[in-house]
């Protein structure tokens, strides 16, 4: 079901269950780093007037857990049956960091990831839970930010990923919880195949973004110049360029720093040259879900996991290592799920047919 809770006070005010609600969609994402819940129901049961006011929902995850968004908008219409119903849009409620406070530039010197977070969240409603240690940084913070973009800061640069949660008593909510983890997900040895669990793959490219070369230009210094920098790949030049000619194009590195060394604008651009000379190639899945199928409980598949795809009908055969970016969802209708990948690895049928001649091998040589 999913569970009214009052904005200002948390208490709950009231459920809408499972009957009364359809066409929930649950979105995660680490790319765009956005999480939303959105849902249709009537407009004139007794419940429906706690839809507003930026009201709270919870809803359950797929491990036990709950998860709370904020009512952005409603949308209330009439059928051409006379019917009375309502579209719901929500966010996490963990977005609402970002106006949370102002945290002015500072430098924390001898940083855990532990106690820089504690330092983002102080004086909010969210509070640190589990963190996994991962050294000691210097953390600078140069310009006005708020605890939201610093927690995503402070997860780069420790190398984790954050996690959201919520518990509730019954009642009300009693904690929010940010963590700092090592992976969101796992690796459970799912692999999904296409005739079997894998209902469609999609596989989109885009070289809209793609150069060959670029020219770095510094911050402005107090006399009105700016360093300026040129880096180029011959190896995308040949893969890309038309007539010998660059794809080029500017880069402005986002720092204030104004005593900018070259070799330090010159790395940074050529940092940026190496996200840029190749496609961005995404897979999108949609994927069977079995884990509620009697016997088949350990096929599951989560927010973060990573998983093998297998289609033998693409063209060429597809063989893909990937990890989930992006989850698609129902809370009411389990049974499937769209999946966006990334963090991939293609193989061709040469290499996975390789692989499996040396595992032979080698089984055969401890026998």
């Amino acid at each position: 079901m999913i569970t009214i809770t009052d904005g200002q006070t948390d208490l709950i005010v009231d459920d809408i269950h499972e009957d009364f609600f359809w066409d929930d969609r649950h979105y995660q994402s680490m790319k765009d780093t956005l999480e939303t819940f959105d849902f249709t129901t009537f407009a004139d049961k007794p419940f429906s007037k706690h839809l507003t006011k930026r009201n709270r929902v919870i809803i359950p995850g797929e491990d036990g857990e709950f998860i709370e968004f904020i009512i952005q908008n409603t949308r209330k219409y009439r059928n051409t049956n006379g019917g009375l119903f309502m579209d719901v849009y929500t966010y996490a409620s963990y977005i609402e960091l970002r106006t949370a406070k102002v945290i002015r530039p500072q430098t924390l010197q001898g940083a855990t990831a532990k106690s820089a977070a504690e330092f983002a969240v102080a004086d909010t409603e969210w509070q640190v839970g589990q963190v996994d240690y991962a050294g000691i940084r210097t953390m600078s913070i140069e310009n006005h930010t708020n605890p939201y973009s610093l927690l995503k800061q402070i997860a780069s640069k420790f190398g984790l990923e954050l996690r959201f949660r919520i518990e509730h008593d019954g009642n009300q909510i009693t904690g929010r919880y940010v963590d700092l983890i090592e992976r969101v997900g796992d690796w459970k040895g799912r692999e999904v195949e296409f005739g079997k669990d894998l209902l469609g793959i999609e596989r989109k490219e885009d070289t809209s973004n793609v150069v060959t070369a670029l020219v770095g230009l510094g911050p402005e210094r107090e006399d009105g110049t700016r360093l300026e920098v040129f880096v180029e790949d011959k190896e995308a030049l040949a893969r890309w360029g038309r007539n010998g000619q660059h794809i080029i194009d500017v880069y402005e590195p986002q720092s204030a720093d104004t005593e900018m060394t070259e070799s330090r604008l010159r790395e940074l651009t050529q940092n940026e040259l190496e996200k840029r000379v190749n496609s961005v190639v995404e897979y999108v899945g949609d994927i069977a879900d079995f884990e509620k199928v009697p016997g088949l409980e350990h096929e599951k598949i989560r927010f973060g996991d990573t998983i093998k795809i297998k289609d033998t009908g693409f063209n060429p055969p597809l063989y893909l290592e990937a990890r989930v970016h992006t989850q698609e969802r129902s809370i009411k209708k389990s049974g499937r799920k769209t999946v966006v990948l990334g963090d991939y690895i293609e193989y061709t049928e040469e290499e996975v047919k390789a692989i499996w001649k040396s595992l032979q091998a080698q089984i055969a040589k401890k026998i």
